[in-house]
């Protein structure tokens, strides 16, 4: 059996990004206030904190000689079976909350402010669930002509996880030449996705054959 398992901590701070301008990082596209871009440091767009990957390989313990009292095509069908999977976890995207208008009155009316942090909010300000991914009352509306207090990148989105595993059967014709048979499915799980919980299964074949050089 061979494992292997790889693990990497990050954390990317700026005051905006390339990514800003895309709907999917739900980022703003501009600075909040022109005047303190400073304002806007924090997490980057890209940001992802936590990502491990983890592979295994496993030669199954079947078909091993005399394991079929003799009978070398139950031999032949049942060994050489190998089992492989990677798992695939990462933590969420940042993201920012904000307002749908700018009460700033600052001219700029493509950019969205951010609101102000509720001094009387308790709880939990991520809740999960497919409806309402975060609790809005966590927050106030800013008031007319100013800005928000609340920064950029301060909310994380829901993480991911992978699986990817494969079967594999190897059929030996001769000392020279042998052949691979491959059947392998893929099942992605979002964590509390904010569309809701999405479950994807992909299934592929392949095969193999390998010869003398």
């Amino acid at each position: 059996m061979q494992l292997r398992g790889v693990y990497t901590f990050a954390k990317t701070l700026d005051d905006g990004d390339n990514m800003n301008t895309s709907v999917a990082t739900n980022s703003p596209a501009f600075v909040a206030n022109p005047l303190e871009p400073k304002a806007d440091y924090g997490c980057a767009s890209f940001d992802v904190r936590h990502a491990a990957v983890i592979n295994a390989t496993y030669d199954l313990p079947f078909g091993h000689p005399g394991a079929a009292h003799g009978k070398q095509w139950v031999e032949w069908l049942i060994g050489n079976w190998q089992l492989s999977g990677i798992q695939t976890l990462q933590s969420g995207l940042p993201f920012t909350p904000q307002l749908s208008y700018n009460p700033s009155n600052d001219g700029d009316t493509r950019n969205p402010v951010r609101p102000s942090l509720n001094p009387n909010f308790t709880g939990q300000v991520i809740q999960g669930g497919p409806i309402g991914y975060f609790n809005p009352s966590a927050f106030l509306q800013a008031l007319p002509g100013t800005y928000g207090n609340v920064g950029r990148n301060i909310l994380q989105g829901p993480g991911f996880v992978q699986t990817d595993l494969s079967l594999t059967k190897k059929f030996s014709f001769s000392e020279r030449w042998n052949s691979r048979r491959r059947s392998s499915g893929r099942g992605c799980d979002r964590i509390r996705d904010v569309e809701g919980r999405v479950i994807e299964y992909v299934e592929e074949f392949g095969a193999e054959l390998h010869g003398p050089e």
